[in-house]
């Protein structure tokens, strides 16, 4: 229910500050040659989005902070209540919500972008007719992408977009409850990925302006990202194994769970062919690096109910 509320709160908002900014510029206008109180609307839009994502996205498992330590509560870890079936249905019912508040936002943005006017000028110019905004073009481009796509296609886009809301809300909960488990070395790996990413960006610059010997930076970007790859595929095959070892997942929730990450895995593929993605034309590495998001399915899908396990069992 906040997830819900506080969406449908934000949809509120974003209209009535399109029209007080539009409204305000007017004003101004008789005084200031170019008034840019209506930038405060544009970027509410723009980061609502990821404002509900970030915010809203995160500890599907419940999990409590206090006096400097995180933790389970007690209910939470003995409730008669199998670890995967309890992960699943807080991961479904989160997803669920944050995919409500997301369409409400959205539906929002777009109204108030399209119907609203947006100009000082007098001639009722919407957001999305003016061609100098950068939401403009976002919007425009989006409605010309999903426009040229069939209905099947769109009906892949949306399965892929729900899915890919559900991988991230479970990614969030099981790094919430291996924080509380394991503070330490969640600390030591994020702080290596900090520092290793802050290496890189270090190189770019350098190399963009010339400072230091040449560095092969595009190998390393490449190793990187195949060093990710086989991560995800060995990460998965660990879990897969101790949930297994661990009797968290039946023999039929794996099979679900394998199903549908196959079922997401074809979907994705339709997606990349409705973008011009030609994977026939590919070489192998790069097909199977541009397939690999269909791996992050099967990943959450044992990696929540083992992350969960840890905090239950603790």
């Amino acid at each position: 229910m906040p997830v819900l509320t506080l969406g449908v709160a934000l949809a509120i908002v974003i209209p009535l500050v399109f029209v007080a900014t539009t409204q305000l510029d007017l004003v101004l206008s008789r005084f200031i040659t170019q008034p840019a109180t209506r930038a405060v609307a544009v970027a509410v839009a723009v980061f609502s989005v990821p404002a509900v994502l970030i915010l809203l996205g995160g500890n599907a498992f419940g999990i409590r902070a206090r006096q400097g330590r995180t933790y389970a509560s007690a209910f939470e870890a003995t409730q008669a209540c199998g670890t995967a079936r309890m992960a699943g249905l807080k991961v479904l019912v989160r997803s669920v919500c944050l995919l409500g508040a997301l369409l409400a936002v959205g539906a929002s943005i777009w109204t108030s972008a399209s119907v609203i006017p947006f100009d000082v000028l007098g001639d009722n110019d919407t957001l999305i007719e003016k061609s100098r905004a950068p939401l403009s073009g976002w919007m425009r481009a989006i409605r010309s992408g999903v426009g040229a796509m069939s209905a099947d296609e769109v009906l892949m886009l949306s399965f892929v977009t729900c899915t890919l809301v559900a991988v991230m809300v479970a990614w969030r909960a099981a790094d919430a409850a291996l924080r509380a488990r394991y503070q330490r070395r969640q600390r030591i790996a994020g702080s290596l990925l900090l520092l290793y990413a802050l290496t890189l960006g270090l190189l770019a610059v350098a190399r963009q302006r010339g400072i230091g010997p040449e560095i092969p930076l595009s190998a390393i970007l490449e190793a990187t990202k195949w060093s990710a790859a086989v991560a995800m595929v060995l990460a998965t095959g660990y879990l897969s194994w101790n949930v297994f070892e661990e009797r968290l997942l039946t023999l039929r929730q794996a099979s679900s769970a394998i199903l549908f990450s196959a079922a997401f895995g074809m979907a994705w593929v339709t997606v990349l062919g409705a973008t011009d993605v030609s994977l026939a034309g590919m070489p192998a590495t790069d097909a199977a690096w541009m397939l690999s998001p269909a791996l992050l399915p099967l990943l959450v899908s044992v990696l929540a109910p083992w992350s969960l396990s840890r905090i239950r069992h603790a």
